[in-house]
C-alpha cells in the first residue's frame, strides 16, 4: 500500500480509492481490484495545525464560559487537554479528513478507524459534496456502553471505599494552616516531591512558623503508594481521599450515574458541523476513566475537611486542569480568604492548550490568586499566549530541576545518539522507526533509546522490538545523568530530557513526526537546537553542527546554558518568598 502526503496531490494517481486510516487496522475496503493509497495526515496539520489549535481552543473556551458549573467542570474534557481527554485530537482528526475530501480526487473515499461520534461528524460535513464515501466499521475505536461505564463507576467507588476502610487509621489529618495538593505515585520518595522538590524545608529556612504539609492526590495502585507513605518518619503527605467520608463517595456516584443516563447536548465546535456528537462522545469518555467521577469525589472532600481545618495557604501544581477547578471551587466555598497559589513546575509545550484562556473564560475560569513560573521563559509564554490578568504571573524558580553542569565546552558530535521519549505510544512507535532509517542511512551512529516508564519499549512491534535489540541501545530504568553524560546529543519529540541536555550545552534534535501541533518544550529555540521531519533532515543537522567551527560552537554553549538558566532558574530566597507572600 503506498502512502503519499496531501501536498504531492493525486491528480496523476488515475482516480485511486483514498484511504484515511483513523486507528491501525488493516482496511478491508479493497473490492474488485480497487487501487488505495494511504493519505497520510502529517502533512494536513503541518499547514493548518497551529490555526485548527486557535480554534479549538477558543471554541471550547466558548463552551466553558456558558456552560460553566461544577458538574461542567469536573469533566476532563473541558481543560482542552489533547493529551488527557481524546476531544481535541477526534476533531482534528475529521477536521483533517474533511480537508482531504474537499480538495482531492478519487473515486472512493474510506476513512477506518472512525468513532461513532467521528462518523456522525464526517458525514454531516461532506453533506452537498456528495462524493462516493465509505467509512469502514471495521478496526473502529473502542467505545464505552452505557453498562460498562457504570460497572467502572461502580468500582471505582468500591475500591477507593475499601482503601478508606483500610488505612484511614494509618495517617493522620494535617494539623497546619499551610497544605499543598501533590500527585503521588509508587515512585514517590519522601525527601523530594516529584512538584515541590524540598519546598518544605525551603519554607521553614526562609520562615520557621511555616509548616508545609502535603494533600497527597494518590494514583493507582493504592496498594503500592500507601504503605510506602504510612513508612515515611516525617509523616507529611496525608491522601487527601482518606478524608472523605461514605456520603461524599455515595454522592459523586449518584452525580455520575445521572450524568451517564442523561446526556445533553451542550454546544458544538463552530468548525464542524454536528461537532456535539465529539462533545458527548469525549464527556462519556470522562465518565468511564473515572475522570468525573474523582473530580466530584474531590470537590465534597476538601469541602468536608476544610469545615474542620480552616486554611490561610494552599499551594498546588498549576496546569489548569479539570481536577484543579474543583480544588479551587471547595476552598472558595469553604475557606474565602484562603491565599491559593499556583506553581508551573515544569516545561510547557504548543500542545498544552488548558494554559491558554479566552477573554470570555477569564472571568469564570476559578484561578489561584497567584501563578509561580519555574522561570522568565514560561512566564513570557504565559503572559503572551494565556490571557491571564495583569500581576497573576510572577517569576519563581524550578523546585524538580537541578542545574546540570557540563564536563567540557568540548561540543562536537561523537555520534552517540540519546533517543529520549514521552508522551504517548505513538510516540514511541514513529520515533523508533524514525531512528531505524537514520542508523540506516548512517550505520556508525550509536543509537541508545530511554523511553518513559507509561511507554516501554515491549508496546514496540516485534520487528522494531527486535531492530532495538540488535542494533540500538536499550537505555530503560538507567540513569538520566549518566544517560546524558554518555551522548553528544539528544533526539526527541517532547520529552524536557532535552532541556536538561541543553543544560549541559549539547546539541538537541526536535524530531516532527507530523503531529496537529509539534510538542516541543523548547519555546525560544537557542542556539544548538535544531527540528527536522525526514532522516535525512537529521544527518545534515549532524553533520552542520559538527562543521561549525571551535570558537562558535562554544559561543553557541554558553547562550544556550544562559537560555536553560532562564527557562528553569535557580532557587533563590527571593523566589521562595514568592510562595510565602
Amino acid at each position: 500500500m503506498q502512502t503519499v502526503h496531501l501536498v504531492s496531490r493525486l491528480a496523476d494517481q488515475a482516480r485511486p480509492g483514498l484511504v484515511i486510516n483513523f486507528g491501525s487496522a488493516e482496511t478491508g475496503a479493497a473490492k474488485s481490484g480497487t487501487a488505495l493509497v494511504t493519505i497520510s495526515l502529517a502533512e494536513v496539520y503541518r499547514q493548518h495545525g497551529d490555526q485548527w489549535l486557535r480554534e479549538f481552543s477558543d471554541d471550547l473556551g466558548a463552551l466553558n464560559a456558558a456552560n460553566a458549573g461544577l458538574g461542567w467542570w469536573a469533566h476532563t474534557s473541558t481543560a482542552k487537554n489533547t493529551l488527557s481527554s481524546p476531544l481535541g485530537n477526534r476533531l482534528f482528526q475529521v477536521r483533517a479528513a474533511l480537508e482531504i475530501a474537499g480538495n482531492e480526487t478519487f473515486d472512493h473515499l474510506y476513512i477506518v478507524g472512525a468513532t461513532k461520534g467521528q462518523r456522525a461528524t464526517i458525514r454531516a460535513g461532506l453533506l452537498g459534496r456528495n462524493p462516493s464515501i465509505k467509512l469502514v466499521e471495521r478496526g473502529g475505536r473502542r467505545e464505552f456502553g452505557t453498562f460498562e461505564v457504570g460497572m467502572r463507576l461502580l468500582w471505582q467507588t468500591a475500591r477507593l471505599i475499601y482503601a478508606l476502610m483500610r488505612w484511614r487509621r494509618r495517617f493522620e489529618a494535617p494539623a497546619t494552616d499551610t497544605l499543598a495538593l501533590t500527585y503521588v505515585d509508587a515512585g514517590i520518595r519522601e525527601n523530594a516531591d516529584p512538584f515541590f522538590g524540598q519546598l518544605h524545608d525551603l519554607l521553614q529556612a526562609r520562615n520557621p512558623a511555616v509548616r508545609l504539609n502535603y494533600l497527597a492526590f494518590v494514583q493507582a495502585p493504592y496498594q503500592q503508594v500507601l504503605p510506602r507513605l504510612v513508612q515515611f518518619e516525617r509523616k507529611l503527605y496525608s491522601p487527601v481521599f482518606l478524608q472523605a467520608g461514605l456520603r461524599d463517595f455515595v454522592l459523586a456516584l449518584l452525580h455520575s450515574l445521572r450524568e451517564l443516563v442523561l446526556p445533553h447536548r451542550t454546544g458544538h465546535f463552530r468548525s464542524v458541523a454536528e461537532s456535539a456528537a465529539l462533545l458527548e462522545e469525549a464527556f462519556r469518555w470522562d465518565l468511564a476513566k473515572g475522570g468525573y467521577f474523582q473530580n466530584l469525589l474531590l470537590y465534597r472532600t476538601l469541602r468536608r475537611f476544610l469545615r474542620k481545618r480552616p486554611l490561610q495557604r494552599l499551594i498546588y501544581p498549576y496546569e489548569n486542569k479539570s481536577l484543579e477547578k474543583m480544588l479551587l471551587l471547595a476552598v472558595r466555598a469553604e475557606c474565602p480568604g484562603c491565599r491559593i497559589i499556583g506553581y508551573q513546575h515544569t516545561s510547557i509545550t504548543p500542545r498544552h492548550t488548558t494554559f491558554r484562556l479566552s477573554e470570555k473564560e477569564i472571568g469564570v475560569t476559578p484561578l489561584p490568586d497567584r501563578i509561580i513560573t519555574a522561570g522568565q521563559i514560561t512566564r513570557r509564554y504565559l503572559e503572551q499566549l494565556g490571557g491571564y490578568p495583569a500581576g497573576m504571573l510572577r517569576a519563581g524558580c524550578a523546585l524538580r530541576q537541578s542545574t546540570l553542569q557540563p564536563d567540557s565546552e568540548d561540543c562536537r558530535i561523537t555520534g552517540r545518539i540519546l533517543v529520549a521519549l514521552s508522551s504517548s505510544r505513538f510516540e514511541l512507535v514513529a520515533a523508533t522507526e524514525f531512528m531505524q532509517r537514520v542508523a540506516a542511512a548512517r550505520d556508525h551512529l550509536q543509537i541508545g533509546i530511554r523511553p518513559h516508564p507509561e511507554f516501554p519499549l515491549s508496546l514496540l512491534p516485534d520487528p522494531l522490538r527486535k531492530w532495538v535489540r540488535d542494533r540500538a541501545i536499550d537505555l530503560s530504568g538507567t540513569s538520566l545523568q549518566d544517560n546524558l553524560r554518555w551522548c553528544s546529543a539528544t533526539a526527541y519529540v517532547s520529552s524536557t530530557v532535552a532541556l536538561e541536555c541543553l543544560m549541559l550545552g549539547k546539541p538537541v534534535i526536535n524530531l516532527d513526526l507530523g503531529e496537529i501541533v509539534i510538542p516541543d518544550p523548547v519555546l525560544d529555540p537557542p542556539p544548538f537546537w535544531q527540528r527536522v521531519a525526514d532522516p535525512g533532515e537529521f544527518l545534515a543537522a549532524i553533520d552542520a553542527a559538527d562543521a561549525a567551527p571551535a570558537e562558535k560552537r562554544l559561543s553557541d554553549a554558553h547562550q544556550t546554558r544562559d537560555y536553560m538558566q532562564a527557562y528553569f532558574s535557580p532557587v533563590t530566597p527571593d523566589a521562595i518568598d514568592l510562595f510565602l507572600s
